[in-house]
C-alpha cells in the first residue's frame, strides 16, 4: 500500500504541473482569470508550514487547486500535505461544486478522497485506502447545498469588492461531517478591514468531539490592492492547539 501511496502522490503532483499548463492556456484563448494565494502559516507563533491556493474562472466555472505543507522543525516531528482540487459554477456568492479530490499525508497515514456532485447533491465519497464506516457521519443525500472544503475556503478567502467585506457565509460538507464558515462585524483599523467569523461544527461529528470544541472564532482582516478590490493578508484562528495564523507572502 505504500508503493502505491506514492504513486498516488505522484500523480497528484503531476496533476498540478498540468494544471499550470492548462490554465496559462485557458487564460491566453477565453475570457478567464486567474487569482492566487500564498499564506505561511503558524500555531501558537511557531512556524507550521504553508497554504496556498490556485484558482482558474470564468463567468460561470471554476476550478481551484489548493495545498497544505508543514515545514521546519514540524516538517520532521509530525510532517503533513494535503492537496486538493475543486471544480463547479458559481453565480455570484452562491458556488456549486461538480467534484472535488484530495489526497494527504500526516505521518505515516495516506489516503485519496474523490467526491462527486448531481444537482448540488455531494454522492458518497470514495476513500483509498477504505475507512471503518463512522456511525456519526452523515448521509451526503441530506447536505444539498453544502460545499466541499476547499470551495469553502475559496469562497471565504478569495478577493472582494469592498461593499462585499464581511458577507460571507458557506455550509461545508467534507463526506460525512457539516460544518459553517462565516464573516460578519466588519471594523475599519487604519486602511485595513476587519471581519469577526466563526467555523462552527453543526453534526456528522462524535459526542466527545462535539463537547471538545463547537465554535472556533476568527478574525479576518483585508488589505486594499490597486485594482481596488480587497485582499486577504491574515487571519487568526482560535483552535484546539491553540492560536493559529495564516498570513499572506
Amino acid at each position: 500500500m505504500n508503493e502505491a501511496a506514492n504513486r498516488l502522490f505522484r500523480i497528484m503532483r503531476a496533476q498540478f504541473f498540468a494544471f499550470s499548463l492548462w490554465a496559462a492556456m485557458v487564460l491566453q484563448v477565453s475570457g478567464a482569470y486567474a487569482e492566487n494565494a500564498h499564506f505561511s502559516f503558524s500555531i501558537m507563533g511557531i512556524g507550521a508550514g504553508y497554504f496556498q491556493f490556485d484558482t482558474v474562472y470564468d463567468a460561470r466555472n471554476y476550478t481551484i487547486m489548493a495545498e497544505l505543507k508543514s515545514t521546519g522543525l514540524v516538517n520532521l516531528l509530525r510532517p503533513f500535505l494535503y492537496e486538493a482540487v475543486a471544480r463547479g459554477r458559481f453565480s455570484g456568492n452562491v458556488f456549486q461544486p461538480k467534484s472535488y479530490e484530495e489526497r494527504a499525508r500526516s505521518g505515516k497515514k495516506r489516503y485519496e478522497t474523490w467526491m462527486s456532485y448531481r444537482a448540488g447533491v455531494p454522492l458518497p465519497r470514495k476513500i483509498v485506502p477504505p475507512e471503518p464506516k463512522d456511525k456519526y457521519a452523515l448521509d451526503p443525500a441530506t447536505q444539498k447545498g453544502a460545499v466541499d472544503p476547499v470551495t469553502a475556503l475559496y469562497a471565504i478567502l478569495r478577493d472582494v469588492a469592498p461593499k462585499q467585506a464581511c458577507k460571507a457565509s458557506v455550509y461545508v460538507f467534507d463526506g460525512s461531517t457539516r460544518a459553517r464558515i462565516s464573516l460578519d462585524q466588519r471594523h475599519t483599523v487604519g486602511d485595513q478591514i476587519r471581519c469577526q467569523g466563526e467555523y462552527r461544527r453543526i453534526a456528522g461529528y462524535s459526542p466527545k468531539q462535539m463537547a471538545e470544541k463547537q465554535a472556533f472564532p476568527f478574525v479576518l482582516t483585508y488589505g486594499h490592492v490597486e485594482n481596488g478590490q480587497l485582499q486577504v493578508v491574515e487571519v487568526t484562528i482560535d483552535t484546539i492547539y491553540g492560536v493559529a495564523k495564516l498570513q499572506r507572502r
